[in-house]
């Protein structure tokens, strides 16, 4: 039995509200105060103690969240994509 809490992060939205933003990069991925906004709701659960992060991202957009998640900065330990 596993024993990690997990979460789930839908970001997978048009982001038609911010499409001169949103145009060429996903909506979680534009930067406010100088980090991508999906790092906010990653934060808020690595703090509550949740150890398996699901994200669920719009598929051509998939190139530029792997190339985040695989930064050679980046705290991520594992990442694996699955399309359904």
């Amino acid at each position: 039995m596993n024993n990690n809490l997990c979460g789930l992060i839908v970001a997978a939205g048009n982001g038609t509200r911010l499409e001169h933003l949103t145009y060429d990069c996903p909506k979680p991925l534009v930067l406010v105060h100088g980090e991508p906004m999906i790092m906010f709701p990653i934060r808020s659960m690595v703090q509550a103690g949740i150890t398996d992060i699901g994200i669920i991202i719009q598929p051509r957009f998939r190139d530029q969240f792997e190339a985040f998640l695989q930064h050679p900065n980046s705290s991520y330990k594992y990442y694996t994509y699955r399309a359904r």
